[in-house]
This record gives structure tokens, sequence and C-alpha cells, in this order.
């Protein structure tokens, strides 16, 4: 598959199958060498399998491929494949695959949009305007000037427009009430908590990378006094030995 979304697709249809069930035995996944699109297959899979049981926190990428290069070595053979694991694991946190049916499409924001603009050409197009000419005639000829009238009286207030006025705005309250708005809704609270927890695993994964490389900044010059102090020690002792013969 060229796209993630195919891709988990694909993964979902295998998993309804029964092919990766727990009582069928172990799965047997091969590409042509083993390790790079089985790899990212099997990567995929057991990394969304973690997160919905143990949640995203729980989960770092890095470390369950490592683990899974103990088993089979060289999983992953280049940073594509690696790059679109990680946006398959992130696409298939945005949505419950194991509740949709082949026959039902999924849900993405571009068919939003497009149920929402084929929505607005359905509906009455609005009357159009008049020509140009009889618009002018009309405007030059019943229109008085606007500086000779006198102003308006302004209305008094009543209960209606002050509640009006204090209600606050609701603007998507037409969008939410619509299947469509909905979904949409749905889509964009569950694309803003799956990037706030991609940015939690990012901060973390950042921060261990950090601290590992400022333990192995210390351990460097560690390495070479100790270094220096055998070779000292090895030459002072050869000297030593040898004068006293």
């Amino acid at each position: 598959p060229q796209s993630p979304t195919v891709f988990l697709r694909f993964l979902n249809k295998v998993r309804q199958s029964g092919a990766l069930a727990e009582d069928v035995g172990p799965a047997v996944v091969h590409c042509s060498a083993g390790i790079g699109r089985s790899g990212t297959f099997c990567l995929v899979d057991t990394c969304l399998i973690l997160i919905k049981n143990n949640g995203c926190d729980a989960v770092k990428v890095r470390d369950v491929l490592l683990d899974m290069r103990r088993q089979r070595m060289g999983l992953i053979q280049t940073s594509d494949q690696l790059r679109f694991s990680y946006l398959a694991i992130i696409e298939g946190m945005k949505t419950d695959w194991d509740r949709i049916n082949d026959n039902d499409p999924v849900i993405e924001e571009e068919e939003v949009n497009a149920n929402h603009i084929q929505n607005n050409e359905e509906e009455d197009p609005p009357p159009l305007p008049p020509p140009r000419g009889e618009s002018l005639k009309t405007n030059n000829v019943g229109t008085p000037d606007m500086t000779s009238l006198p102003p308006l009286p302004s209305e008094p207030p009543s209960e209606s427009s002050s509640e009006e006025s204090s209600a606050p705005p609701s603007p998507g309250n037409g969008i939410t009430k619509s299947p469509d708005g909905v979904r949409q809704r749905k889509h964009e609270e569950r694309n803003a908590a799956v990037a706030e927890k991609l940015q939690e695993m990012k901060r973390k994964q950042q921060q261990s990378e950090s601290w590992n490389n400022f333990k192995r900044s210390l351990l460097k010059p560690i390495n070479i006094s100790i270094g220096l102090v055998v070779i000292g020690g090895g030459i002072f002792l050869i000297t030593y030995f040898v004068n006293r013969v």
C-alpha cells in the first residue's frame, strides 16, 4: 500500500479474516527479504495493539522495534519504511479500525469537506442580480440623497434583544447538529488529543536521548583517564622490574 490509510484497511481485513487470532497459531508474515515490508506490517500491528491495551504513553516505537530486531535481525530496512510505520501508527490512533467494516468508508477530513461542498451545491442558488443598466437607473431616479434625509430614531431596547445580546454567539450550532458537523467535530477533537499525546511522546524521547548523550559525554573522559592510568602503571611496573633485575 502507498498510503497509511490503505495499509490500515489492509491490516483490518487481515484481522477480520482471523489469521492473526491467538487460537490459530503463529502467523507467517513474509515478503521478498522478510524484513522490509513484512517488518513494517508487524511493527504497526504490534504498536497499535500495545497502544490499545496499555495507552499511548506506555509505548515507544523505537524500543518495540529494537526488541523485535532481537528476534529478526534487520527488521525495517529503510528510513522510508520507518517513517511510513510512524505515519500508519499515528493514523491508526485516530480511528478505531476494529469497529469499521469493509463496506463502511473511513470518515476523513477530505470526505467531510467533499460532503459539505456537495450539500452546498444541492441547495437552491440565490436569485440573479438585476442587469447593470436597470440598477443604475433606479438608483439615479428613485433614490434620494442620503444626506438630505433625517436621521432614523433609535429603537428602545426590548427584553428579547437584551437576551439575544447577552447570549454567547454559537456559530457552530448549525454545523454540529448535522451528521457531517458532528463527525468533523469528533474528528478534530480526536486529532487534537492524538497531537497532544504525540508531543508528549516526542518530549520524553528527546529527554531520554539527551540524558543518554550526557552519560556518554561523561564516560568518554573517564575511560580515557582509566586507559592512561593503566598504560602508565604498566610502564612503571615494567621499568621497575627491569631496573631491579
